[in-house]
């Protein structure tokens, strides 16, 4: 068919003419993406030092447009661990009642406009937004702050049965996951070198010796295979006893009929929580956002490095026992403390303690630890044992003398903006 310039084709006009009587458009409008419905937007800091602002915006997906849901209600929270191993929140807006804790009030409600929270930054604390659509869909984003420059952090905990330890609703293997709390405290003898085995200041403060018992093991420990007694679980303010386990091992020989306890322990705490991880880039940096899944499950855990050190010349440190635990459910699995099993083992390791100013500074790294304990479940299943094949690094974690914690103290001040 030979075309005319400028022309259209008869049979070329009476086909858009039938597409545009029949509703059918030449050219249809892609399909529409339904946008996330929050999103973290910006973090002014992502690793801010005591005493810092930070400042954490957000978004919604357009509520002008139809076709997303619409907010009807957006509460924060601010998490932190306190040092007895408990979970205090503050919070700023109404949560639904389901979500109260027993007996609290609900409080007023925050402005549907408010997309920014600005805080001053005290020590390790968890931001939790939860907005609520009015579908009544819950949606939740948080971010972990630790303090600059000191990081603990779990590589790898492969469980041989789920949820002993519980760590939310992982399956089995909880992958790289930052520990926003940690620190060190390390025995000072007397003047003869004599030891203790005590953690002094806390046996002896008229508050943490009320929750931290005297006689038993810092900072938890399971004394009950059976899960209907919670392990009858312990807080204690005592270095660790030396497993004669592990006095038995070649390394462990030298310490026979002489010392007794670890003398330097490396703690860290976190708030497990259940959901999905992802990088999001802001003005400072990447920070990572959680979106948590919709059972809101938050519990703290904890990791703990024991370490003996010799006396040679020049001086040894050694892992005496590693602890991994639920502070909630009350399991503790350890590498040598009730732990029967021929693989049992504190891998392979790398550490350091050096002094800096009134106290120290510790780094390094644990790799293949072999942890367990026998236990008896709700359901009266014989885990004999449950174990936990645990790989962990940490840098520059501050290390305080036993005597004298208060610097450890002030950083687990309750959070207030």
């Amino acid at each position: 068919m030979k075309m005319q310039s400028g022309k259209w084709p008869a049979v070329c006009l009476l086909f858009c003419t039938i597409l545009t009587i029949s509703g059918c458009p030449l050219f249809p409008d892609p399909p529409y993406v339904q946008p996330p419905f929050v999103e973290i937007k910006d973090v002014s800091t992502t690793e801010p030092q005591l005493g810092d602002t930070v400042v954490i915006r957000w978004d919604y997906a357009p509520q002008n447009d139809e076709r997303n849901p619409k907010l009807a209600r957006q509460v924060v929270q601010m998490h932190s661990l306190l040092l007895e191993g408990s979970i205090f929140s503050e919070t700023e807006g109404c949560l639904p009642a389901n979500l109260l804790p027993p007996g609290q009030s609900p409080l007023p409600c925050m402005s549907l406009d408010r997309r920014e929270l600005s805080f001053q930054f005290k020590g390790p604390v968890m931001f939790n937004l939860i907005a609520f659509d009015q579908g009544g869909k819950r949606y939740e984003k948080l971010i972990k702050f630790k303090v600059r420059g000191a990081e603990f952090k779990l590589k790898a905990a492969n469980l041989t049965n789920a949820g002993y330890p519980r760590w939310g609703n992982a399956l089995g293997s909880i992958q790289n996951i930052d520990f926003e709390r940690a620190f060190g405290i390390v025995e000072v003898g007397d003047a003869n070198g004599a030891e203790d085995g005590v953690i002094d200041q806390i046996r002896f403060d008229p508050v943490l010796q009320q929750v931290f018992a005297d006689g038993s093991p810092f900072f938890l420990s399971s004394n009950d295979v059976n899960e209907r007694n919670a392990f009858r679980a312990r807080r204690g303010s005592s270095f660790p006893i030396l497993d004669p386990s592990f006095l038995s091992r070649p390394e462990g020989l030298q310490f026979n009929g002489g010392r007794t306890h670890s003398d330097i322990l490396i703690f860290a705490g976190t708030i497990a929580v259940d959901g999905t991880v992802e990088q999001v880039k802001t003005t400072n940096g990447m920070v990572e956002v959680i979106t948590a899944s919709e059972l809101r499950n938050y519990e703290p855990v904890f990791i703990q490095v024991m370490l003996r050190s010799t006396d040679t010349s020049p001086q040894t440190l050694l892992v005496s026992d590693v602890y991994f635990g639920n502070i909630n459910q009350g399991l503790v699995l350890a590498t040598y403390r009730n732990h029967l099993s021929d693989n049992r083992t504190t891998g392979v390791y790398q550490l350091s303690v050096v002094p800096v100013a009134d106290m120290f500074k510790s780094s390094g790294s644990i790799k293949g630890a072999i942890l367990g304990a026998n236990v008896t479940t709700l359901g009266n299943v014989f885990l004999l044992p449950a174990q936990a094949d645990l790989t962990a690094t940490w840098t520059n974690i501050p290390v305080y003398r036993d005597d004298n914690i208060d610097g450890l103290k002030a950083s687990y001040v309750k959070f207030s903006r």
